[in-house]
């Protein structure tokens, strides 16, 4: 019996796995970070805002940062954040957000420092702001790498 269970389990998870997280559709979003200003995020993090109120706290603690207009709840906000970095060469950029049946997939890319383009040193906090429809299901980054 216990072996039955088992490898039914097993199937299960076999057929789960093979089927992924379902259909990808892409979702609407929008970048807000140029209406935020300059933020002092000290450490990396992603984070989603439900409200106004939620979202203003949180940005308050970094000096001259603005709080841009979103329709909640219509729309919430992801923040995503590299933490500190040395140089201007670091970026963050959001390449795409797609749906799928469990969860909701925010592509994102990093920019690095090289020595071909080192930037100028300088304490930065590479950050993006943006806004996707409204859903109850959990928030990954799919981290794609650089083009060589």
């Amino acid at each position: 019996m216990i072996v039955l269970v088992a490898s039914a389990a097993g199937a299960w998870l076999l057929v789960d796995h093979l089927r992924g997280h379902g259909d990808a559709r892409p979702l609407p979003w929008r970048d807000l970070t140029e209406q935020t200003g300059p933020l002092v995020l000290p450490r990396a993090i992603t984070r989603e805002f439900i409200s106004r109120p939620q979202l203003g706290g949180y940005l308050r603690a970094s000096k001259g940062a603005s709080v841009p207009r979103i329709d909640f709840p219509v729309w919430r906000a992801v923040l995503i954040t590299l933490g500190p970095r040395s140089s201007t060469a670091y970026s963050l950029r959001v390449l795409g957000v797609t749906e799928e049946r469990d969860r909701v997939v925010v592509s994102v890319r990093r920019g690095n420092a090289s020595l071909r383009h080192p930037g100028r040193p300088r304490l930065t906090f590479p950050y993006r702001l943006i806004t996707i429809p409204t859903t109850h299901k959990t928030i990954h980054l799919r981290w794609i790498k650089p083009a060589a």
